[in-house]
């Protein structure tokens, strides 16, 4: 998932045991969206995809996806879905249907760095890094981005 301005995208796969048994990727529908937005989004339907009554565990390069299974989204529970500063969490509805997921999975998740030659970045996350910048640059270029599917879009532009 990247933080440029423009359409965000993302990409996801689930395996058993190491057999992948889903992949999909798609981008955020708007003329300006943010990599959180993918994230929240890429969650829900990671989440959707599993099967009822399974284990997830989601292992991410994004801190921000990690601490909001493990600790932000439990703290947003218990205070009404509010952030500390009393406020909506941003992208509270998708953080709400991923939690209703939550509730038919044990969801875990985790952090994780690789090294672009540790074999699991090549394998998986180099491939879905190409599938999530494919499908973000093919609808930057479907709602008529003027920098190639990169950079702010705005329909007044156009």
């Amino acid at each position: 998932m990247f933080d440029e301005p423009g359409p965000a995208g993302f990409a996801w796969e689930l395996q058993d045991n190491g057999e992948i048994i889903d992949r999909d990727a798609e981008p955020i529908d708007s003329y300006s969206s943010s990599e959180n937005e993918a994230y929240a989004v890429g969650v829900f339907r990671i989440l959707e995809a599993a099967p009822d009554h399974s284990a997830v565990h989601i292992i991410t390069t994004a801190d921000y996806v990690a601490k909001t299974i493990t600790t932000y989204m439990p703290s947003w529970i218990k205070n009404g879905w509010k952030n500390t500063q009393g406020k909506d969490p941003a992208y509270v509805e998708w953080w709400k249907r991923s939690h209703e997921q939550c509730t038919q999975r044990n969801i875990t998740a985790t952090s994780a760095r690789y090294s672009k030659n540790h074999p699991d970045y090549k394998e998986t996350f180099k491939l879905l890094d190409l599938i999530a910048v494919t499908v973000r640059q093919h609808r930057g270029g479907e709602l008529g981005s003027p920098r190639g599917a990169f950079g702010p879009i705005d329909p007044q532009d156009q």
